[in-house]
């Protein structure tokens, strides 16, 4: 998710010629935080460490090419929420169609045009922080749901057990209803003895 507290947007660029990392750190580093990785392998540990805004990928790289990195990152928890665009050599129409398939957002081809590639990569990101904000947002407003629930039960139960109390006996509410042999429905038997004397004397009284 995009730190809101950073002034610029983190990118991160995968790719295995230092020469390619060099244009785009200096094409991009007065607008962007750049990041900077020359194999798949250390893309995909720097994005998960990082959490870029996006991610400037090559695909054809030893070990590990770009396809296989964009495949691991979208199965990623922690980054599969990640933007992705492929710049590469690659210009068959295939290779553009299995990009965009596996989950990337743009498709970018080399020799790049450096403004069409700085326009595409502002729209993506401003994209990318739109949905983190709305994001957050509702984030925020399930939590806020959660604790007014939360609070309207604990007040429900509060006044059920307020109710219970006044709608009991007085001789009742001298004691805690506790589980324990010598407790009958609450009320201890020599309590309850007692009530009963009472009870039974005011009833001959009045006969008599």
């Amino acid at each position: 998710m995009y730190d809101f507290s950073s002034s610029k947007p983190t990118l991160l660029v995968i790719d295995d010629i230092p020469e390619n990392l060099t244009l785009m750190y200096q094409l991009f580093k007065d607008d962007y935080k750049v990041k900077g990785a020359n194999s798949g392998a250390r893309g995909i540990a720097v994005a998960e460490s990082v959490n870029p805004d996006l991610i400037l990928l090559d695909i054809m790289m030893p070990e590990m090419d770009g396809y296989e990195v964009c495949r691991r990152l979208k199965h990623n928890p922690v980054t599969r929420d990640v933007p992705v665009i492929f710049l590469t050599a690659k210009v068959d129409r295939i290779d553009e169609q299995k990009g965009l398939e596996m989950g990337a957002v743009d498709y970018v081809t080399k020799p790049i045009n450096p403004e069409i590639v700085k326009a595409r990569v502002k729209t993506h990101v401003a994209l990318k922080i739109a949905s983190d904000l709305l994001k957050g947002k509702n984030e925020a407003l399930e939590k806020e749901v959660e604790r007014r629930t939360s609070e309207i039960l604990r007040q429900e139960k509060s006044f059920t057990r307020s109710r219970m109390w006044l709608s009991m006996p007085w001789f009742l509410w001298r004691k805690p209803v506790i589980t324990k042999p010598a407790i009958i429905f609450g009320v201890r038997k020599r309590t309850l003895s007692f009530w009963l004397k009472n009870c039974a004397r005011t009833l001959v009284i009045r006969q008599s």
